[in-house]
């Protein structure tokens, strides 16, 4: 378990879904992804978030922890509810 900011705790395992998933131009159940956990970017520096997707569980990716954290531009997005661009499911 990894606290990620004053409000949030996140937990290998978890699912979140990105914003696309609902909010995007076409509704669909893609951009669900399963925490894997955090690590230690060597080459850059800070944490990134380690992502498996779930609709090709072969796929793995990494984001800067400060993208992970980010909210929902609400000019792209100005009808989504979603509060940050990655959600618990």
């Amino acid at each position: 378990m990894e606290r990620i900011d004053k409000d949030r705790v996140l937990t290998a395992g978890a699912v979140v879904k990105h914003v696309e998933r609902e909010c995007g131009n076409i509704i669909t159940e893609s951009f669900l992804y399963k925490v894997i956990g955090v690590a230690f970017d060597t080459k850059h520096g800070g944490k990134v978030i380690v992502l498996q997707s779930l609709e090709n569980t072969d796929v793995f990716f990494t984001l800067p922890l400060t993208d992970f954290l980010k909210e929902v531009d609400k000019e792209t997005y100005p009808n989504c509810k979603q509060k940050y661009e990655y959600e618990l499911v």
